[in-house]
């Protein structure tokens, strides 16, 4: 259908397909005209997404298992996943896939799913390399079907804008005016639409397909007399082959001959002869009466049109009931669904009109025509027009209905009326409060709260407010609630900020829930203030201490509390332990603490580093090197370990010592970089150099290792000050 062009045209036309693809999607997702019931209600299809997401051969062969088993909305699902991953598919999966969205198209049409059809329709049309005007006019017809005569009128604008860059061919031109033309009808401008039908029939002149058009025009939209004057204001004006096909077109339409018809086309004919090969009859050579293409058909497989040559003769819901048959059979069933068709769209325009009623009128004659299926929809429609004709009555009775059930409540709930003025007395107060709290008592927590929640928005004196808001808190809490129970007892501390109860109940919900924010932080640090703070709260808070970094007296406090009650806790030992470290408290106390926690947890070097620290600065030097014997088969390569370890034997005054400690260190841990380095750098000084006076060897080691003097770091490299705490080397 499509001419030859040249190589430049066709880049061309392949530059603006995305473009006219972007096109199409905002036609078809935009808002518009309500479509009829049967399209409205109609749930879109659900598949399930593939297992193997992001595998796309596992994707492949699924699809192809689905396609083989006709389920092709998750074959469209898998190949489409595939083509997201891989960015591209192979001409194989291409057409697999396009073969499955027109598979799908003919199910979706079959269900009257106009909605879907387009959108898989569009998909088709994006997946094509080159322009296809088949999917492009199948896309119109299936707008057509579904009453959206807007978009159909928006896409025949945009493919006439672009006639020359698509290079369409007249037939296809024809099919494009002639859908214009019953566009224009259902707008009634009648100007428009024979325009274009004159045009469609200037292109094409097939009077099969112009009858089609004008069966959808008349007398559906438009009274077919306005064709016949319209023909002969046309003569009037010389316009002499536009006036004939117009009166040619009327004569072969109408349902009566009309003499007047006949005699214009005659004086047409014999001003300009050459116009009676004008318009080509229906029987024509190469075209028989019966010749029909159907939306459902296998029209992607082959260059068969889908034009609107017989869209007047499609049914409503497209299905291959497998009653057509030969003869008279058909004869029948093709009237039957052209009256079918014509009282639906009557129907459908009546029904956006807001005249409900008449269309209750069409939709109960198109009852009659249609099959068991299609009835059940036209019931529904019928439905709808009868709901929206009584819509007024409904809202009238509603809102009467509103205002007499407000006007009851306030008469019988209003604090002034005679009914409730007991209810808002002190007495009442007292007696549903002390009936509420007694209800608690007895653990039956829904009949208290029921009772206590007549008061809530009753104004009360503090004291009763806190009574009422801490019992709704605690009957709240007592039945898992944990929201509400919040929500009283923070109520309860707006008017009492100290309240105890209700400080423990928010402390209880804090525990159950694991809510550690600040807000729960500061319940439990007021609760452990009182000294009401249990196992649970305490471990809480020296757990967010810890995590925050923060070691301080309080934090011991709890991490004491913690060890009186569950003398194992590792982390409150722990804590202990680092703020002795902290503050450098080096009593006997301390040391004590610590050799019993690393007694505990022999492998916490953290732990054990602190504790050779508080041995160096005792002088406890033999210690020192027995303590760093057992670290160093735990952790080898610590450099503040070896810098107390190596200072420790220089204080005792046994340089060869070293040496023997560090073969045995490089024997046990042949891999370790630092004591290979430190035992070379010993062996250069002490060995290498026998000469030197034993006094100068702890020199010469705190020379070679800048040994800070406060923090003991052990700098291996020439520094100035000390890598560790930024002190100034002592050498």
């Amino acid at each position: 259908m499509i001419k030859m062009i040249n190589e430049p045209t066709r880049k061309n036309i392949n530059f603006y397909i995305p473009l006219l693809a972007a096109v199409l999607a905002f036609l078809f997702f935009t808002p518009a005209s309500p479509l009829p019931a049967y399209a409205q209600n109609e749930p879109a299809p659900a598949a399930a997404y593939p297992i193997s997401i992001c595998d796309p051969e596992e994707l492949v062969k699924e699809a192809r298992v689905f396609f083989k088993q006709k389920d092709y909305v998750s074959t469209i699902n898998r190949l489409e996943s595939a083509m997201y991953i891989n960015k591209n598919l192979s001409e194989e999966l291409s057409g697999m896939l396009i073969e499955a969205l027109a598979k799908q198209i003919e199910a979706e049409l079959a269900r009257s799913d106009y909605r879907n059809a387009a959108s898989y329709n569009i998909k088709i049309l994006s997946l094509k390399e080159n322009f296809d005007f088949i999917w492009l006019n199948k896309l119109l017809n299936i707008y057509m079907l579904s009453a959206n005569y807007r978009k159909t009128h928006e896409l025949c604008l945009e493919i006439l804008k672009k006639q020359d860059l698509l290079a369409l061919d007249n037939a296809s031109l024809a099919k494009i005016f002639g859908k214009l033309a019953v566009v224009y009808a259902t707008f009634r401008d009648s100007a428009k639409s024979f325009d274009s039908l004159l045009e469609a029939a200037s292109r094409d002149g097939d009077m099969k397909s112009l009858k089609s058009y004008a069966a959808l025009i008349f007398p559906a939209h438009l009274d077919i007399k306005l064709l016949f004057e319209y023909a002969v204001s046309l003569a009037d004006k010389s316009k002499t082959k536009e006036a004939y096909l117009a009166a040619e077109i009327y004569n072969q339409t109408a349902e009566k001959p009309n003499p007047q018809a006949a005699e214009l086309i005659a004086a047409l004919l014999k001003k300009d002869p050459a116009l009676k090969g004008a318009l080509v009859s229906s029987n024509a050579p190469g075209k028989t009466s019966t010749e029909s293409v159907s939306l459902a058909g296998d029209s992607w497989q082959s260059e068969t049109d889908t034009s609107m040559v017989v869209l007047s003769n499609v049914p409503a819901k497209l299905k291959d009931d497998g009653v057509i048959k030969k003869g008279a059979g058909r004869s029948a069933l093709k009237h039957s669904n052209s009256g079918l068709d014509m009282a639906l769209l009557r129907a459908d325009e009546l029904f956006e009109r807001q005249k409900y009623e008449d269309a209750i009128g069409e939709y109960e004659k198109a009852k009659a025509l249609a099959d068991e299926d299609m009835k059940k929809e036209i019931d529904r429609k019928i439905f709808s027009a009868y709901w929206h004709s009584k819509e007024d009555y409904i809202k009238f009775a509603a809102y009467s209905i509103i205002l007499l059930v407000l006007a009851v409540l306030f008469y019988y709930f209003n604090p002034l009326s005679f009914f409730n003025k007991e209810q808002y007395s002190l007495i009442s107060v007292s007696k549903t409060l002390k009936t509420g709290i007694e209800l608690l008592e007895g653990k039956k927590y829904q009949k208290a709260i029921a009772e206590l929640e007549k008061l809530v928005d009753m104004k009360l004196s503090n004291t009763e407010t806190v009574a009422l808001f801490l019992s709704l808190g605690t009957a709240y809490y007592n039945i898992n609630s944990f929201s509400s129970a919040l929500m009283a007892l923070k109520k309860v501390l707006q008017y009492d900020y100290e309240n105890i109860d209700a400080y423990k109940y928010l402390a209880r919900i804090y525990i159950k829930t694991k809510d550690r924010s600040f807000k729960a932080i500061e319940v439990f640090n007021f609760l452990i203030g009182k000294k009401m703070a249990d196992l649970e709260m305490l471990k809480a808070v020296l757990n967010h201490n810890i995590g925050q970094n923060i070691i301080d007296e309080a934090g011991v406090q709890i991490a004491s509390d913690i060890l009186s009650v569950d003398p194992s806790n590792e982390a409150a030992a722990k804590f202990i332990v680092k703020y002795f470290n902290k503050v450098k408290r080096f009593d006997d106390e301390a040391v004590r603490f610590m050799e019993k926690y690393i007694e505990s947890y022999p492998r916490d070097i953290d732990s054990r580093v602190i504790m050779l620290e508080t041995l160096y600065r005792k002088k406890d030097y033999k210690k020192i090197v027995s303590e760093c014997s057992v670290l160093f088969t735990y952790v080898c390569d610590n450099i503040l370990i070896h810098s107390i370890f190596i200072d420790s034997i220089v204080n005792l005054n046994k340089p060869q010592m070293l040496i023997s400690e560090y073969q045995r260190l490089v024997h046990e841990n042949p891999g370790s970089i630092i004591t290979n380095f430190i035992f070379q750098s010993i062996k250069s000084i002490i060995v290498d150099k026998q000469k030197t006076p034993q006094v100068e060897y702890a020199l010469a080691v705190r020379v070679n290792f800048n040994v800070c003097h406060k923090c003991f770091h052990l700098n291996l490299n020439e520094f100035n000050n000390c890598q560790r705490c930024g002190s100034a080397l002592k050498i």
